[in-house]
């Protein structure tokens, strides 16, 4: 899953590494950042995508209601707590 591309990483002990190094070249290309802006992610490259496409500005309470908008957050914050909170 990709959620930006102004940097990236790989794992030490990567099972595929050539694999990875790859990926992340494709990834970080003129292509591989033309894709990630179709999917409505930004590119840091000055080659690809103008600044109204990079800085597009969204309101969210534009696009919900208020009732939507608190059972958006309330499910965000139960899947951080998920994912990030360790059972005690």
């Amino acid at each position: 899953m990709v959620t930006t591309v102004g940097s990236a990483g790989l794992l030490a002990r990567a099972s595929h590494l050539h694999t990875a190094l790859l990926f992340i070249d494709y990834l970080l290309s003129n292509e591989g950042q033309q894709l990630i802006m179709k999917s409505g992610l930004w590119s840091p490259r000055e080659d690809v995508g103008s600044l109204e496409q990079k800085f597009k500005k969204s309101y969210l309470d534009e696009k919900y209601s208020s009732e939507e908008m608190e059972a958006k957050i309330a499910q965000w914050e139960s899947l951080m707590r998920q994912l990030f909170m360790r059972k005690r």
